[in-house]
């Protein structure tokens, strides 16, 4: 499993999405199959503040449940890829260099675990290049 920036760099700034892809690469001769509920549900992440405090998002302990489950079948040397918001699960609020790894459990119990992340949150205020407004002339 691997994660990276959606888009090139690994800056963002204070108040910027941190937009990540989390690919899963089946390299076994079997098929393998998973249970996707929701990227927050199915994925726990390990985040490192830039002062080496645990930042990572606390889950809930109990039972899920949940309305909507998908299957999802990945071919050997096939890979699927989910993307994710992590400002959903970690604020970002420090400047400095944050280290992010994520964490899933397959099946029989077994967990995949990433590589590590650098984001790194620099000053400055992001401004979204999309609007609501409607096309001139509609």
């Amino acid at each position: 499993m691997s994660i990276a920036f959606a888009t090139p760099g690994n800056e963002v700034k204070t108040n910027q999405p941190v937009n990540v892809t989390i690919c899963i690469t089946n390299i076994s001769n079997s098929v393998l199959y998973l249970l996707d509920i929701s990227v927050r549900e199915d994925f726990s992440f390990v985040i490192t503040s830039p002062l080496y405090n645990d930042a990572s998002p606390k889950r809930p302990s109990g039972t899920r449940i949940s309305s909507r489950t998908v299957q999802r079948y990945i071919q050997p040397n096939g890979s699927i890829n989910y993307v994710f918001d992590l400002r959903s699960v970690c604020n970002f609020n420090e400047i400095g260099t944050y280290e992010v790894t994520a964490k899933r459990k397959v099946a029989a119990g077994y967990e995949i675990i990433s590589n590590a992340l650098k984001v790194t949150v620099v000053p400055g205020v992001w401004k979204s290049e999309t609007t609501n407004a409607p096309p001139i002339g509609f």
